[in-house]
């Protein structure tokens, strides 16, 4: 591999070639290196043996692309992870919330986890209690390549539609990154479910704010799916 970046650096004839053929090798290999790591079943409400994550790692910027179920209650979401944890690990969020096509609104909120053992090896839990029923969420981190993406994988005790995120680094992914993650989603019966959603620059843009739990929003998810 080196000696095609040498080639390449000094060769004037073909340039536009090799760099093009020294991207296609570095996408195929990129490839193949992730897809020998992922999990081949993505159960989600199966518990599982899992290590610390490594918070420096996983710190940063990440956007939302891959959403289930389909169900269009939100687009645009980022989330900022810290690289350090005093007692609480805080996720800071932001999102378009169009359960009201008509009004859409911006959300900025934080979310605040104890730091303790489930936390520290990627299991989230939210609850969340309304006068119809007590909800407890729980995502988990089913696979992280930490430069590129994430895939959450979440239930909830009292429905059994899949509960699945998928964060990038990126707005918009290359084609060989989005058809890896088609098919881990589809080789485990997701392809139904899914929403590839909005992450679009110009249209995440928008000026009306509000605070809107996102917990809200994913109970008012499931029972939609749950009345449908």
């Amino acid at each position: 591999m080196s000696q095609l970046s040498l080639k390449c650096g000094s060769v004037q004839n073909f340039g536009m070639e090799r760099n093009i053929i020294f991207v296609l090798l570095l996408a195929l290999g990129w490839t193949q290196c992730v897809q020998s790591q992922l999990p081949e079943n993505l159960s989600c409400s199966t518990a599982v043996d899992r290590q610390p994550f490594n918070l420096t790692d996983m710190s940063g910027y990440w956007y939302e692309i891959v959403r289930a179920p389909n169900l269009e209650v939100m687009k645009c979401l980022n989330v900022s992870v810290p690289s350090t944890v005093d007692k609480e690990l805080q996720l800071e969020l932001q999102y378009i919330q169009t359960v009201d096509k008509k009004k859409p609104l911006v959300v900025k909120e934080t979310l605040s986890f104890p730091w303790n053992e489930d936390t520290s090896k990627g299991i989230f839990k939210l609850q969340y209690d309304t006068p119809l029923m007590n909800l407890t969420l729980t995502y988990k981190i089913q696979f992280s390549y930490p430069k590129q993406f994430v895939i959450l994988c979440g239930y909830a005790a009292s429905a059994t539609l899949p509960i699945i995120k998928v964060l990038s680094r990126q707005r918009e992914i290359p084609a060989n990154q989005m058809l890896l993650i088609n098919r881990l989603l589809e080789a485990n019966g997701y392809a139904d479910d899914i929403i590839w959603t909005e992450q679009s620059a110009d249209r995440c843009n928008a000026a009306a704010r509000t605070e809107m739990a996102i917990v809200t929003i994913l109970v008012l998810a499931i029972v939609r799916t749950l009345w449908n």
